[in-house]
């Protein structure tokens, strides 16, 4: 495959427009951790789940307990 300085002049504009050179510095935007912010949001919401499931499990654990003291 040619490189951008190879193309033809029409595709090698295309490159090298103002709107081109927006969409990749919108993508390279990184939160303070390094990450975009869409991983972000991906990563936050996966520790909520974590958090959520360790919850419940720590209910479940509770409530069998519970249920082998009323057993004794």
């Amino acid at each position: 495959m040619k490189s951008i300085s190879e193309a033809p002049p029409a595709v090698k504009s295309i490159y090298e427009s103002p709107a081109a050179k927006n969409v990749v510095k919108e993508e390279e935007k990184l939160t303070s951790d390094g990450l975009r912010p869409d991983e972000r949001f991906k990563q936050l919401k996966e520790q909520e789940a974590r958090k959520r499931q360790q919850k419940e499990d720590e209910k479940k654990k509770v409530f069998m307990l519970c249920q082998v003291v009323l057993i004794l």
